[in-house]
């Protein structure tokens, strides 16, 4: 019961769903999605059980005084 009330009580990080299409071409599947600021090193695909996930992490530098 501790470890639940612990899960609970840690902030979750905001997250949205980028403009993505999904193209069905001859060869496969081409799929783009709006991911600016996100760099190669920044992304990750996986696909597990017939579902695909996209994450990326976007890294701006911060700026003096703000």
């Amino acid at each position: 019961m501790t470890n639940d009330m612990e899960k609970k009580t840690v902030p979750a990080l905001p997250r949205f769903r980028p403009n993505t299409d999904v193209l069905e071409r001859e060869d496969g599947f081409h799929i783009f999605v709006d991911m600016p600021g996100v760099g190669k090193d920044g992304l990750s695909i996986d696909l597990r059980e017939n579902e695909l996930e996209i994450r990326g992490k976007a890294v701006y530098p911060r700026e003096e005084n703000a």
